[in-house]
């Protein structure tokens, strides 16, 4: 089992490096797992931005029909600062939970293998380097 943070895999730069991994070739094993890790990361981006939208459905301010008010950019806005305050730490709560891949073993990735080092940062709990 590998834990992964709700808060890194919702960002985008995730998925993308996760993308370039998935477009590596490695061994059928690691495929099948890779792909099965794929679709769990799906599902609790799914449930996170669910909860995210349940957090701010409570504590954000709404107009006469009941719908969120927003400012131009989109941003949410609260009747109170404390109840922003509350928005913001029960948010921050869901980001910092972990939640368990069903990962066997780590990818192993050749270490002549280019990479970013934001690459790397983002995958570092799903990736081995192998020595040539």
């Amino acid at each position: 089992m590998i834990k992964l943070q709700n808060g890194l895999v919702v960002i985008p730069q995730f998925m993308g490096s996760f993308n370039k991994l998935m477009n590596m070739e490695m061994s059928a094993k690691q495929c099948l797992q890779l792909s099965t890790a794929q679709e769990e990361i799906a599902s609790q981006i799914t449930i996170v931005n669910r909860s995210k939208k349940v957090i701010l459905e409570k504590y954000c301010a709404k107009n006469e029909k009941g719908e969120l008010v927003t400012t131009e950019e989109g941003d949410a806005t609260f009747e109170t600062p404390e109840e922003q305050k509350k928005c913001i730490s029960d948010i921050a709560e869901i980001m910092n939970e972990f939640f368990e891949l069903h990962f066997e073993d780590k990818i192993l990735v050749d270490e002549s293998t280019k990479m970013t080092p934001q690459d790397f940062t983002l995958l570092k709990d799903l990736i081995e380097i192998k020595e040539n």
